[in-house]
């Protein structure tokens, strides 16, 4: 299930400062179940000072909960 939360959104350092860090979702978002970690690939302005990351989650080898790896908290 999707959350209703809206999109996190950065000012350019701080989602320049979060390039290629590790990062976990909290919310199950557009098809991504909560959980799933992933790498901070690039960032993305959708309006002035208003920027998205790109994310390239990990692939799962199986359907057990857990971690995929160790991941950075931010």
């Amino acid at each position: 299930m999707d959350s209703e939360r809206p999109p996190v959104r950065f000012n350019g350092e701080e989602a320049c400062a979060k390039l290629r860090s590790r990062v976990r979702s909290t919310v199950a978002r557009d098809g991504i179940a909560a959980g799933t970690s992933g790498s901070v690939m690039q960032v993305d302005e959708i309006e002035n000072d208003g920027f998205e990351l790109i994310i390239e989650c990990d692939s799962r080898i199986d359907s057990k909960a857990g971690s995929t790896g160790s991941v950075k908290s931010n």
